[in-house]
């Protein structure tokens, strides 16, 4: 596949910030947490309380061979009782 590495490397990503999530609940704000998915692997931000505007600075390492890199946003909702 043309532009494919060939050789495993090893990926630092640094989960920043987001702003102007929208509202995804009918009461309260946004628990924002990003879900990270590379060749197979995924990692997981923390979850960011009462914002629409987090910010993680958080870095994950991953490793790739010329894969996507998926990125997804979500809020974070508790269902049930533990």
């Amino acid at each position: 596949e043309k532009g494919a590495l060939k050789e495993l490397v090893k990926l630092v990503l640094t989960c920043v910030s987001a702003r102007n999530l929208p509202k995804m609940d009918l009461v309260g704000t946004c628990d924002a947490y990003v879900e990270m998915e590379l060749g197979g692997q995924h990692r997981k931000s923390s979850v960011k309380k009462n914002t629409y505007a987090p910010s993680w600075n958080e870095e994950f390492e991953m490793e790739a061979r010329g894969d996507e890199l998926l990125l997804r946003v979500f809020d974070w909702d508790f269902v049930g009782s533990n």
